[in-house]
């Protein structure tokens, strides 16, 4: 609870005099390269996702402050999971639907697999889809930004309507 206050208050002394300052330069500017070089950065900011600004953020505060985050513990058990896992990802170690014991502290699955033996593995298929949906998502959006900067006009506008319409949705709407 801590580390999220201490984050949120950070954010809103960093951004907010930040973002005053480049629209005001941005207003001062208009239709000049240091706009372009504002809207650029701008969209290029937006595209990226909350949880890789959150992971930035945790890394500098670990390496500062030496806070050892629990996505960190995440990330490095997942990372490390042959060398902690104490079964092979796919290996039948007990019956089926063993209770927590010593042997098995979560208990076995259907087939009498280990369930903290899955879990550990199954972090590393989480952390390769989340790595490589930031990378398309900011990809194509710095693309994208880019190209709204560079070009302006129509296109400029269009994405911008784009940019606000998506936004202005809801996030558990587009949640399917």
């Amino acid at each position: 609870m801590f580390n999220t206050l201490f984050l949120a208050f950070w954010a809103a002394v960093i951004s907010v005099p930040l973002a005053i300052t480049l629209g005001l330069l941005a207003v001062r500017y208009r239709n000049r390269w240091p706009d372009k070089l504002i809207s650029a950065i701008t969209l290029t900011t937006i595209s990226l996702p909350e949880f890789v600004v959150g992971y930035i953020a945790m890394y500098f505060l670990a390496v500062k402050y030496r806070i050892f985050s629990p996505t960190a513990t995440f990330f490095l058990t997942a990372l490390f999971a042959p060398l902690i896992a104490p079964y092979g990802m796919a290996d039948v170690v007990g019956d089926s639907w063993e209770p927590a014991s010593a042997r098995f502290l979560l208990g076995t699955d259907s087939i009498g697999r280990d369930l903290l033996n899955r879990m550990i593995y199954g972090g590393r298929t989480t952390i390769f889809v989340a790595i490589a949906a930031t990378t398309v998502s900011f990809v194509t959006g710095s693309v994208l930004g880019f190209s709204a900067a560079v070009l302006g006009g129509w296109m400029d506008q269009g994405m911008s309507r784009f940019v606000d319409l998506i936004m202005a949705i809801p996030t558990l709407i587009l949640a399917w």
